[in-house]
Order: C-alpha cells, then structure tokens, then sequence
C-alpha cells in the first residue's frame, strides 16, 4: 500500500501527516507514504495510488504550487490517483 501526501511545500506535507497521525516519535513518515510538492512528483505514480492533501482554496495562485494544484485535480479526474479513504490511512498506520 502507498499513500501520497501532495502539498505545495513540505511543511504543508507535514502538517497533512500530522493530522492523519502518519508521523512516528521522530518526525518521520513511516514506509509507503511518500511526498509530492512539485507537478513532476505525480509523474511516476501507478494508476489507483492514494492521495491526501489539504484545502486547496489556501494553496498559492500562482507558480509551482498552481502547477501543482492543476495536475493533482487531472490526476484524480482521471482516475489515475484517487483519494485515500480511511481504510488507506488504517493500513498505513498498522503497518507502521
């Protein structure tokens, strides 16, 4: 199981993990979750990988996070990422 957090910076990627309580006692995200905080970070994942990400209406307008945004929303319409459910984020942190 992956799970991708998508951020338009890395600390919005940690604040994501945090609230889904994906972060170990060290800071670190546990295996298979991964971060994207640049449009060619969605580039390589298999069709059907999770994704959370937080309210886009607060993610800059403009440059990569705009990109970003952009591809991130064709992704998941196109069903080649979806959104995680809860039982994503279960599995996650059982494995972890």
């Amino acid at each position: 199981m992956t799970l991708l957090i998508v951020a338009p910076d890395w600390v919005a990627a940690q604040v994501i993990a945090r609230q889904y309580g994906l972060l170990d006692g060290s800071g670190a995200l546990p295996d298979g979750v991964s971060v994207a905080v640049r449009p060619e970070h969605l580039a390589s994942w298999p069709r059907g990988t999770a994704v959370v990400f937080f309210d886009m209406a607060i993610w800059p307008e403009r440059g990569r996070a705009a990109a970003l945004k952009s591809d991130l929303l064709a992704a998941v319409a196109g069903g080649r990422l979806r959104l995680a459910c809860p039982d994503d984020i279960a599995s996650i942190r059982s494995a972890a």
